[in-house]
């Protein structure tokens, strides 16, 4: 994923987490916050310290940061994935399906369950 479409600033963060809307499921927690239709759609990563040690943690950052990458969602979003626990336990195969699951709850794919090629 390209460094300019990701959240990194604390500020950002605060943005989304105290307008946007959530989404949940048993791995994952979603934070959308739309921003604006001419832009692409950026995304941060959030892995708590209680999930694992750090090697767990940027490891699941990098298992979601792969997955969205390979879904194609709509434009104009400010997106913050919050990894739960069991995040860190499951596979590539079960993220990646999470991730698709709960951009589909919110209505976020631009084409249900197409990826990119």
């Amino acid at each position: 994923m390209k460094k300019e479409l990701r959240i990194r600033k604390p500020l950002d963060f605060s943005h989304v987490y105290t307008n946007g809307r959530s989404w949940v499921n048993g791995l994952l927690v979603l934070k959308a916050l739309h921003v604006d239709n001419s832009h692409e759609s950026r995304f941060g990563f959030t892995v708590a310290r209680r999930t694992g040690n750090t090697v767990v943690r940027n490891t699941v950052k990098r298992r979601l940061r792969e997955s969205v990458r390979h879904t194609l969602v709509k434009d104009g979003w400010d997106m913050i994935f919050v990894a739960r626990q069991k995040a860190a336990v499951v596979s590539y195969q079960e993220l990646r399906d999470a991730v698709q699951s709960i951009l589909s709850k919110a209505n976020l794919l631009t084409i249900d369950r197409q990826e990119k090629t």
